[in-house]
C-alpha cells in the first residue's frame, strides 16, 4: 500500500464536487432541501443529487434548480447505494478532477450557519477526509453485527468530504466497488457507516470532524443528538439532525432527561437567523406528531391567577355546546363572573337555563342545535366573526354515564381546568400560541384515572381503523402509527386557532360524517395535516394532580414490575415485559464432584509411587482412616 502526500484544498477556488442523496416518501421536496443546496452550492463547483425514487415534477424542477444534473434511481440501497451510484456514474477519473468530494444527504437541517465557515476551517487541515460529526466508540455492538465486535468512533454519513488523496487511491476503490448495497438500516450502519472510518485509519489515512465533540466523550456517544444546543452554540455546528424533532423516545430517555431537543430548537429560533418554519413545513408533513410532541415536550403549563403583561381577552372567544343540562352543577364554577365572550349552542331549553345560572358578562346563545361534534364546529365556523383567532371549544354533558359518576366529575374538572378554568388562563393560552405560532390546537392532557386508565389504554380506544379510514376519507395523508398512542381530546374540549377551525380543510373534514369518538382522535392529525403542531395545555392546579397520579403510578407498576423482570433501563424493562423475559435468580456456584479423581490422576502423574502412597497414608491418617495400601 501507498499511501499519497495528504493535502490541503484551496479554499477560495472550491474545486469540489457535491453528490447529495434525496428522499422523500411523497417526492415532495420541501424548502430546506432548495436553502441547504443553496448553500452548499457556493462551496461546490459541481452538484450531482442522486433521488432514491422518483421525485414529483414540481420537486424535480426545484431540484435542477439548485445543481447541475439530476440522477434517479430506484429507492433501494439507503443512502450508501445512492453514494455508491453517484459516484459509479460520475466514475472515478472524473472525480479524481477535485479536490474533494462532498457526500451528503437530506437527514438534516442546514445551514444553520454558512457552510462556508466550515469549508475555509477544514481546508488548512492536512487530511484525507473530514466530515462535521461523529459518533463515539461504543465497546459493545449494539446490532451484533459489526466486523469489529464493537462499534468504531467514527464520522457520521450524513455529511463526508473524500480527499483527492483518498478517492484516487486502490484502497478506496476496492472499499467502495467490493461492498453491496445494504438491504437494511442495520447493514447501512454496519457495514458501511460505523466502519468506513477505522478500515481507513488503520491503513494509515488521516481524518477529523469539524465540530469536534472530544468533550463529550464518555458523556454521549452521539453528541449530535444529545448535546447540540452546545455544539451549535460552541462550535457553530452548521446543522441539526431531522431525527432531533421526532426519534424514539426512549433513546432520549437513556441518554438524558429529554432537554436536548429543545434547547437546540430555542437555540436556532431565538439566536441564528435559520427560519425555523423550513424545520415544521418538513416535520409535520412527514412525522408522527405524538412522536414529535414527546421529543418536543409541547406540554405548557400556565398559572389561573394572573395573567402575562401586555395580552388581553379581545379575539377570544369560548363555544359551548350544551348537550345536557343535569349535570349544570358541575360546570357551573366555570362560568360565573367571566368576562370572555361565549357562545352558547344547543336547544333553547338547555341554552337558557345555562344563561340563566352563569354569571358571565358577555354571554349569547347562538341558533343552531348541532347533534353532533362535527355539526357545532361546523356552526361555530358559520358565526365566526372577523377579528376572533382563539377558540376555546367545550362540551357540556351529563356525568352520569358508568357508575362511578366520579370519573366523569374528574374528567369534566380536567377538560375545563386546562381550557377554560379562568380569564387569566385563556389570556395566558393566547400568549403560549403568540410565542409558538406553529400550534394550531391545545388540548387537555389524556385521563389516566379511574374507567379511563383501561379505555384508553393503547390511545386509541380501539378507533385506530375508523380514524384511519376516516383521514383517507377527507384526503388528509399523515403518519399515523397504531403502535404510538394519538394525542386526543377526549371529550372535545381543545383551544384552536381560527385559522385552523374555519380553513378549507377543516371544512371538508366536517362534511364528511363520523361518530364523536372518532372525530376527536382525528382532529390533532387534520390540524397536522394543516402544518400545525398541537400541544398539551395544563393549568397549575391541574398539573400538579397529574404530576402526582403519574409519579404514582409509575412508582406502583415498577413495585411489582420489577420484583418479576428486574430494574434496569426503562426500555429494556418494557422489553422484558413485552417478551416475558423473567428476570433470572441468581444461579448457585456449580458442584464440581470429580474433583478429587482429578486431583488424584494430576499427582500420580508428577510424584513418584513411593512419595504419593506416602502422602496417601498421611492424609488417611488425618482424616481418622486406616490405610490399607
Amino acid at each position: 500500500m501507498c499511501i499519497r502526500d495528504r493535502m490541503k484544498v484551496e479554499n477560495n477556488l472550491k474545486n469540489r464536487c457535491g453528490i447529495f442523496l434525496f428522499y422523500d416518501r411523497d417526492g415532495i421536496v420541501d424548502d430546506y432541501i432548495l436553502y441547504m443546496l443553496k448553500d452548499l452550492r457556493q462551496n461546490l463547483s459541481y452538484l450531482l443529487v442522486v433521488c432514491n425514487g422518483e421525485p414529483g415534477e414540481e420537486g424535480l424542477k426545484r431540484l435542477q434548480s439548485e445543481s447541475d444534473e439530476v440522477l434517479i434511481r430506484a429507492n433501494h440501497g439507503f443512502d450508501v447505494g445512492g453514494y455508491r451510484e453517484g459516484l459509479f456514474y460520475l466514475g472515478f477519473k472524473e472525480l479524481q478532477k477535485y479536490d474533494e468530494i462532498v457526500l451528503f444527504n437530506y437527514t438534516f437541517f442546514g445551514g444553520i450557519y454558512p457552510f462556508s465557515e466550515m469549508f475555509e476551517k477544514m481546508s488548512t487541515k492536512d487530511l484525507d477526509f473530514w466530515g462535521i460529526t461523529k459518533h463515539h466508540k461504543v465497546e459493545v455492538d449494539p446490532y451484533g453485527k459489526n466486523r469489529y465486535g464493537y462499534m468504531p468512533e467514527h464520522i457520521q454519513s450524513h455529511f463526508l468530504v473524500l480527499r483527492n488523496s483518498l478517492v484516487s487511491s486502490d484502497d478506496y476503490k476496492e472499499f467502495i466497488i467490493s461492498m453491496k448495497n445494504p438491504e437494511s438500516y442495520v447493514d447501512s450502519i454496519c457495514d458501511y457507516e460505523t466502519i468506513l472510518t477505522k478500515h481507513f485509519e488503520d491503513l494509515g489515512y488521516k481524518w477529523e470532524v469539524y465540530a469536534d465533540t472530544a468533550r463529550y466523550e464518555h458523556y454521549a456517544y452521539c453528541p449530535v443528538m444529545f448535546y447540540i444546543k452546545d455544539m451549535l452554540e460552541k462550535d457553530r455546528c452548521p446543522i441539526i439532525k431531522r431525527r432531533s424533532f421526532f426519534t424514539d423516545y426512549k433513546d432520549f430517555l437513556i441518554n438524558t432527561c429529554g432537554q436536548s431537543s429543545v434547547e437546540a430548537y430555542d437555540y436556532i429560533r431565538n439566536h441564528t437567523d435559520y427560519d425555523v418554519n423550513m424545520i415544521w413545513d418538513n416535520i409535520l408533513r412527514v412525522e408522527n406528531i405524538s412522536e414529535v410532541h414527546k421529543v418536543m415536550q409541547f406540554n405548557y403549563c400556565m398559572p389561573e391567577q394572573v395573567s402575562y403583561d401586555g395580552e388581553t381577552l379581545e379575539n377570544m372567544q369560548a363555544a359551548i355546546w350544551v348537550k345536557q343540562t343535569e349535570s349544570l352543577v358541575f360546570y357551573q364554577e366555570f362560568l360565573e363572573n367571566r368576562n370572555c365572550d361565549i357562545v352558547l349552542y344547543g336547544s333553547a331549553e338547555n341554552t337558557k337555563k345555562v344563561a340563566s345560572a352563569a354569571g358571565a358578562a358577555h354571554l349569547t346563545i347562538a341558533p343552531e342545535e348541532p347533534e353532533t361534534y362535527q355539526e357545532f364546529l361546523a356552526a361555530v365556523q358559520k358565526n365566526h366573526k372577523p377579528g376572533i383567532q382563539y377558540y376555546a371549544l367545550l362540551v357540556m354533558d351529563t356525568v352520569e354515564k358508568i357508575r362511578p359518576y366520579s370519573n366523569e366529575i374528574s374528567n369534566v374538572f380536567k377538560d375545563w381546568k386546562c381550557i377554560f378554568a379562568s380569564d387569566e388562563y385563556m389570556i395566558n393560552q393566547k400568549h403560549t400560541f403568540l410565542e409558538n405560532p406553529r400550534m394550531g390546537l391545545g388540548i387537555p392532557p389524556v385521563p389516566d384515572f379511574g374507567e379511563f386508565f383501561a379505555k384508553y389504554a393503547d390511545g386509541w380506544a380501539g378507533n385506530y381503523e375508523k380514524v384511519s379510514e376516516y383521514l383517507d376519507r377527507i384526503a388528509v395523508r399523515v403518519n399515523k402509527k397504531k403502535e404510538v398512542a394519538p394525542l386526543i381530546p377526549t371529550e372535545g374540549a381543545v383551544m384552536i386557532k381560527a385559522d385552523c377551525l374555519c380553513s378549507d380543510s377543516m371544512t371538508e373534514a366536517l362534511k364528511e360524517p363520523v361518530e364523536d369518538d372518532v372525530f376527536y382522535i382525528a382532529l390533532p392529525f387534520i390540524v397536522q395535516g394543516m402544518r400545525y403542531y398541537t400541544g398539551t395545555l395544563y393549568s397549575n392546579e391541574y398539573a400538579a394532580v397529574d404530576i402526582t397520579n403519574s409519579d404514582y403510578m409509575m412508582r406502583e407498576l415498577n413495585k411489582a414490575v420489577f420484583d418479576k423482570y428486574g430494574a434496569n433501563y426503562h426500555s429494556v424493562v418494557a422489553d422484558r415485559v413485552k417478551n416475558n423475559i423473567l428476570e433470572q435468580p441468581p444461579q448457585p456456584p456449580v458442584i464440581d464432584n470429580n474433583w478429587k479423581a482429578r486431583t488424584k490422576r494430576r499427582l500420580k502423574k508428577v510424584l513418584s509411587e513411593k512419595i504419593y502412597l506416602k502422602g496417601k497414608k498421611y492424609y488417611f491418617h488425618l482424616r481418622g482412616r486406616e490405610f490399607k495400601g
